[in-house]
């Protein structure tokens, strides 16, 4: 049996749940940035955190030319970055948000 979250549809009539097929995005012909990006900046709370975006794309660092997609701030009022990555490997996603936040 997985770990794995799992999502299903619902269907109030019948009362049936079926589990829902997981597909690639680059498959359905989606992008990171056009798409991915403007449903998360759209609805941060997709995320499950209460976020507030307050820029999107932003470059304006002192120690690299990296930009991130979105940059936002939590209750706490805490930084919050967020970088999209839909296809691309766990481990560069951990290291270019490293390089961000140092």
């Amino acid at each position: 049996m997985s770990n794995e979250p799992q999502l299903y549809r619902i269907d109030t009539e019948s009362r049936n749940a079926t589990k829902v097929q997981e597909v690639n995005f680059n498959h359905l012909g989606l992008k990171e940035r056009n798409d991915i990006q403007e449903w998360v900046a759209a609805n941060p709370n997709m995320l499950g955190e209460d976020l507030l975006i307050v820029n999107k794309e932003f470059s304006g660092f002192d120690r690299t030319n990296e930009r991130l997609d979105l940059l936002a701030v939590d209750p706490d009022r805490k930084l919050v970055i967020i970088e999209m990555k839909s296809d691309e490997g766990e481990q560069y996603a951990k290291t270019e948000t490293s390089t961000l936040a140092s």
